[in-house]
Protein backbone atom coordinates (compact mmCIF):
# COMPACT_ATOMS: atom_id res chain seq x y z
CA UNK A 1 0.00 0.00 0.00
CA UNK A 2 1.15 3.38 -1.23
CA UNK A 3 0.96 4.92 2.67
CA UNK A 4 3.29 7.76 4.02
CA UNK A 5 4.91 6.73 7.09
CA UNK A 6 4.76 9.20 9.64
CA UNK A 7 8.14 8.43 12.14
CA UNK A 8 7.39 8.68 15.75
CA UNK A 9 10.78 10.49 17.48
CA UNK A 10 12.30 7.68 20.05
CA UNK A 11 10.35 8.94 22.92
CA UNK A 12 7.05 10.32 21.44
CA UNK A 13 3.97 8.75 22.27
CA UNK A 14 1.97 7.02 19.46
CA UNK A 15 -1.15 9.35 17.76
CA UNK A 16 -2.57 7.75 15.01
CA UNK A 17 -4.44 9.88 13.28
CA UNK A 18 -8.30 10.05 13.64
CA UNK A 19 -9.30 10.31 9.93
CA UNK A 20 -10.56 7.63 7.99
CA UNK A 21 -8.43 5.43 6.12
CA UNK A 22 -5.28 3.90 6.60
CA UNK A 23 -2.38 5.49 8.08
CA UNK A 24 0.92 4.18 8.40
CA UNK A 25 3.49 4.67 11.87
CA UNK A 26 7.07 3.64 12.78
CA UNK A 27 9.30 4.10 16.03
CA UNK A 28 12.46 2.98 16.29
CA UNK A 29 13.26 1.14 19.90
CA UNK A 30 16.90 0.86 19.20
CA UNK A 31 19.14 1.56 16.20
CA UNK A 32 17.45 -0.30 13.05
CA UNK A 33 14.66 -1.81 14.25
CA UNK A 34 11.44 -0.19 14.03
CA UNK A 35 8.12 -1.06 15.46
CA UNK A 36 6.00 -0.61 12.15
CA UNK A 37 1.81 -0.67 11.79
CA UNK A 38 -0.59 -0.08 9.73
CA UNK A 39 -4.00 1.41 10.99
CA UNK A 40 -7.24 0.96 8.99
CA UNK A 41 -10.04 3.39 9.98
CA UNK A 42 -13.15 2.65 8.90
CA UNK A 43 -15.28 3.74 11.35
CA UNK A 44 -16.27 1.08 12.95
CA UNK A 45 -16.90 -0.32 17.14
CA UNK A 46 -14.55 -3.12 16.36
CA UNK A 47 -10.63 -2.63 16.77
CA UNK A 48 -8.82 -6.05 15.04
CA UNK A 49 -5.19 -6.30 16.35
CA UNK A 50 -3.20 -8.66 13.75
CA UNK A 51 0.53 -10.38 14.88
CA UNK A 52 2.14 -12.31 12.25
CA UNK A 53 3.74 -15.72 12.72
CA UNK A 54 6.91 -16.73 11.42
CA UNK A 55 7.93 -14.84 7.99
CA UNK A 56 9.72 -16.40 5.03
CA UNK A 57 12.88 -14.09 4.56
CA UNK A 58 13.27 -14.58 1.28
CA UNK A 59 9.50 -14.43 0.63
CA UNK A 60 8.63 -11.24 2.74
CA UNK A 61 10.00 -7.96 2.89
CA UNK A 62 9.53 -5.87 6.50
CA UNK A 63 7.57 -4.85 7.79
CA UNK A 64 5.35 -7.93 7.76
CA UNK A 65 1.33 -6.73 7.39
CA UNK A 66 0.47 -10.26 7.60
CA UNK A 67 -3.68 -10.45 6.88
CA UNK A 68 -3.85 -7.82 4.88
CA UNK A 69 -5.90 -8.40 2.16
CA UNK A 70 -8.01 -10.08 4.34
CA UNK A 71 -8.80 -7.21 6.62
CA UNK A 72 -9.27 -4.93 3.63
CA UNK A 73 -12.46 -7.39 2.76
CA UNK A 74 -13.30 -6.87 6.41
CA UNK A 75 -15.63 -4.05 7.50
CA UNK A 76 -14.16 -3.43 10.68
CA UNK A 77 -10.71 -0.82 11.88
CA UNK A 78 -7.77 -2.54 11.64
CA UNK A 79 -4.42 -1.81 13.15
CA UNK A 80 -1.03 -4.39 11.72
CA UNK A 81 1.81 -4.64 13.75
CA UNK A 82 5.14 -6.21 12.77
CA UNK A 83 7.83 -7.64 14.89
CA UNK A 84 10.71 -5.32 14.89
CA UNK A 85 13.21 -7.32 16.51
CA UNK A 86 13.60 -9.03 12.80
CA UNK A 87 15.34 -6.20 11.58
CA UNK A 88 18.31 -7.86 13.50
CA UNK A 89 19.06 -10.50 11.14
CA UNK A 90 18.06 -11.63 7.82
CA UNK A 91 17.88 -15.38 8.80
CA UNK A 92 15.39 -14.53 11.89
CA UNK A 93 12.05 -15.59 11.01
CA UNK A 94 10.49 -15.13 14.40
CA UNK A 95 10.26 -13.41 17.84
CA UNK A 96 6.75 -13.86 18.93
CA UNK A 97 6.90 -9.65 19.99
CA UNK A 98 8.45 -10.03 22.68
CA UNK A 99 10.97 -7.55 22.43
CA UNK A 100 14.89 -7.73 24.08
CA UNK A 101 16.81 -7.57 27.02
CA UNK A 102 15.38 -4.18 28.15
CA UNK A 103 12.59 -3.81 26.34
CA UNK A 104 8.88 -5.53 26.79
CA UNK A 105 7.43 -5.23 23.68
CA UNK A 106 3.94 -6.28 24.76
CA UNK A 107 3.96 -3.79 26.66
CA UNK A 108 4.58 -0.86 24.20
CA UNK A 109 2.52 -2.75 21.52
CA UNK A 110 -0.67 -2.64 23.90
CA UNK A 111 0.02 1.15 24.70
CA UNK A 112 0.05 1.35 21.17
CA UNK A 113 -3.30 -0.83 20.68
CA UNK A 114 -4.87 1.06 23.61
CA UNK A 115 -4.16 4.26 22.23
CA UNK A 116 -5.85 3.82 18.93
CA UNK A 117 -9.02 2.23 20.54
CA UNK A 118 -9.48 5.16 22.23
CA UNK A 119 -8.84 7.47 19.30
CA UNK A 120 -11.19 5.51 17.35
CA UNK A 121 -13.31 5.24 19.69
CA UNK A 122 -14.03 1.34 19.37
CA UNK A 123 -16.11 -0.74 22.04
CA UNK A 124 -14.12 -4.04 20.87
CA UNK A 125 -10.19 -4.92 20.78
CA UNK A 126 -9.93 -8.72 18.87
CA UNK A 127 -6.28 -9.10 19.26
CA UNK A 128 -5.73 -12.46 16.20
CA UNK A 129 -2.81 -14.37 14.75
CA UNK A 130 -1.44 -17.94 13.83
CA UNK A 131 1.17 -20.35 15.02
CA UNK A 132 4.07 -17.06 16.82
CA UNK A 133 1.38 -14.54 16.02
CA UNK A 134 -1.36 -16.67 18.43
CA UNK A 135 1.71 -16.24 20.81
CA UNK A 136 1.22 -12.58 20.79
CA UNK A 137 -2.21 -12.28 20.35
CA UNK A 138 -2.02 -14.27 24.06
CA UNK A 139 0.36 -12.50 25.58
CA UNK A 140 -0.38 -8.40 24.44
CA UNK A 141 -4.22 -8.93 25.36
CA UNK A 142 -3.70 -9.62 28.81
CA UNK A 143 -2.38 -6.21 29.19
CA UNK A 144 -5.38 -4.97 27.49
CA UNK A 145 -8.97 -4.85 30.15
CA UNK A 146 -11.43 -6.26 28.19
CA UNK A 147 -10.00 -7.69 25.19
CA UNK A 148 -10.50 -10.77 23.61
CA UNK A 149 -7.59 -12.62 21.48
CA UNK A 150 -8.10 -15.51 18.49
CA UNK A 151 -5.06 -17.56 18.34
CA UNK A 152 -4.75 -20.23 15.77
CA UNK A 153 -2.43 -23.23 16.79
CA UNK A 154 0.21 -21.38 19.00
CA UNK A 155 3.11 -21.91 20.84
CA UNK A 156 2.58 -21.73 24.56
CA UNK A 157 6.14 -22.25 25.82
CA UNK A 158 8.50 -21.09 23.47
CA UNK A 159 11.26 -23.45 25.12
CA UNK A 160 8.86 -26.40 23.89
CA UNK A 161 9.51 -25.35 20.06
CA UNK A 162 11.47 -26.41 17.44
CA UNK A 163 15.02 -25.99 18.12
CA UNK A 164 15.96 -24.28 15.16
CA UNK A 165 13.37 -21.41 15.44
CA UNK A 166 13.92 -21.06 19.71
CA UNK A 167 17.81 -21.43 18.80
CA UNK A 168 17.89 -17.94 16.38
CA UNK A 169 16.01 -16.04 18.30
CA UNK A 170 17.95 -16.78 21.41
CA UNK A 171 21.36 -16.22 19.41
CA UNK A 172 20.14 -13.14 17.90
CA UNK A 173 17.85 -11.23 20.25
CA UNK A 174 18.71 -12.77 23.53
CA UNK A 175 22.18 -13.03 23.41
CA UNK A 176 23.29 -16.62 23.70
CA UNK A 177 26.26 -17.93 22.02
CA UNK A 178 24.73 -21.58 21.41
CA UNK A 179 21.36 -21.49 20.85
CA UNK A 180 20.12 -22.31 24.68
CA UNK A 181 18.98 -20.06 27.27
CA UNK A 182 21.13 -17.29 28.70
CA UNK A 183 21.86 -17.83 32.38
CA UNK A 184 20.21 -14.52 33.52
CA UNK A 185 17.03 -15.63 31.55
CA UNK A 186 13.96 -18.22 32.87
CA UNK A 187 12.24 -20.12 30.44
CA UNK A 188 9.31 -20.24 32.37
CA UNK A 189 8.97 -16.50 33.12
CA UNK A 190 5.45 -15.33 31.23
CA UNK A 191 7.48 -13.54 28.77
CA UNK A 192 8.34 -16.84 26.89
CA UNK A 193 5.57 -18.78 28.68
CA UNK A 194 1.61 -18.56 28.56
CA UNK A 195 1.49 -21.65 30.90
CA UNK A 196 3.09 -18.84 32.99
CA UNK A 197 1.48 -15.79 32.07
CA UNK A 198 -2.27 -17.41 32.52
CA UNK A 199 -1.44 -19.28 36.00
CA UNK A 200 -3.08 -15.95 37.36
CA UNK A 201 -6.07 -14.42 36.44
CA UNK A 202 -5.94 -12.30 33.33
CA UNK A 203 -8.27 -9.45 32.57
CA UNK A 204 -9.82 -10.85 28.14
CA UNK A 205 -11.04 -13.31 26.94
CA UNK A 206 -9.11 -16.10 24.25
CA UNK A 207 -10.52 -18.17 21.86
CA UNK A 208 -8.03 -21.10 21.49
CA UNK A 209 -8.39 -22.46 17.90
CA UNK A 210 -5.97 -26.01 17.42
CA UNK A 211 -5.83 -28.35 14.65
CA UNK A 212 -6.09 -32.16 15.78
CA UNK A 213 -3.98 -32.81 13.05
CA UNK A 214 -0.55 -30.47 13.79
CA UNK A 215 0.48 -33.24 16.42
CA UNK A 216 3.94 -31.38 17.25
CA UNK A 217 1.44 -28.42 19.09
CA UNK A 218 -1.13 -30.63 20.05
CA UNK A 219 0.95 -32.79 22.19
CA UNK A 220 3.96 -30.21 23.35
CA UNK A 221 1.60 -26.70 23.71
CA UNK A 222 -2.48 -27.33 23.12
CA UNK A 223 -2.89 -30.00 25.13
CA UNK A 224 -0.60 -29.33 28.53
CA UNK A 225 -1.30 -26.02 28.45
CA UNK A 226 -5.48 -26.70 28.32
CA UNK A 227 -5.13 -28.76 31.40
CA UNK A 228 -3.42 -25.74 33.48
CA UNK A 229 -6.49 -23.51 31.82
CA UNK A 230 -9.24 -25.82 32.90
CA UNK A 231 -7.64 -25.94 36.58
CA UNK A 232 -6.82 -22.04 36.99
CA UNK A 233 -8.62 -18.88 37.52
CA UNK A 234 -9.05 -18.15 33.62
CA UNK A 235 -10.93 -21.37 32.94
CA UNK A 236 -14.22 -19.30 31.86
CA UNK A 237 -12.36 -17.08 30.04
CA UNK A 238 -11.23 -19.35 27.43
CA UNK A 239 -12.99 -21.05 24.82
CA UNK A 240 -11.11 -24.32 23.16
CA UNK A 241 -11.60 -25.17 19.56
CA UNK A 242 -10.82 -28.13 17.50
CA UNK A 243 -10.53 -28.36 13.63
CA UNK A 244 -9.54 -30.05 11.46
CA UNK A 245 -6.88 -29.08 9.12
CA UNK A 246 -3.72 -30.20 7.51
CA UNK A 247 -1.56 -32.95 8.85
CA UNK A 248 0.96 -30.12 9.19
CA UNK A 249 1.68 -26.94 11.32
CA UNK A 250 -0.35 -24.29 8.90
CA UNK A 251 -2.19 -21.15 8.96
CA UNK A 252 -6.45 -21.22 8.78
CA UNK A 253 -7.64 -20.54 5.95
CA UNK A 254 -9.42 -16.88 5.34
CA UNK A 255 -12.71 -18.18 5.84
CA UNK A 256 -12.05 -19.90 8.80
CA UNK A 257 -9.95 -16.62 10.42
CA UNK A 258 -13.28 -14.43 9.19
CA UNK A 259 -15.80 -17.06 11.05
CA UNK A 260 -13.05 -17.32 14.37
CA UNK A 261 -12.87 -13.25 14.50
CA UNK A 262 -17.16 -13.10 13.89
CA UNK A 263 -17.33 -15.07 16.92
CA UNK A 264 -15.45 -13.61 19.08
CA UNK A 265 -16.54 -10.13 17.96
CA UNK A 266 -19.83 -11.92 19.11
CA UNK A 267 -19.01 -12.97 22.64
CA UNK A 268 -20.92 -12.42 25.21
CA UNK A 269 -19.31 -12.05 28.45
CA UNK A 270 -17.58 -14.31 30.49
CA UNK A 271 -18.58 -16.24 33.04
CA UNK A 272 -16.27 -13.99 36.18
CA UNK A 273 -18.40 -10.77 35.33
CA UNK A 274 -22.07 -12.69 35.71
CA UNK A 275 -23.70 -11.88 38.54
CA UNK A 276 -26.49 -13.81 40.58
Amino acid sequence: MGVPVTVLAPEASFSPSPANGPSRYAQFLRPGCPLEALLINRGSDVLLVGLHGATDRSKYLLPRFEWLRTMLGMSFNALLLSDPALHLSADLELSWYIGWKGLSLPLVVSDWVRIAASTLGVDKVVFFGSSGGGFAAMQVASHVPGSTAVAFNPQTRIDRYYSSAKGRFLNTVMGSADGKWPSDLDSQDPQFSLVARYASAQPCQTYFWQNRNDRHHVDNHYLPFRREIEGGPNKCAFRFIEYDGPARHSAPTQSLLVDAISQAIGSPEDCRDRRP
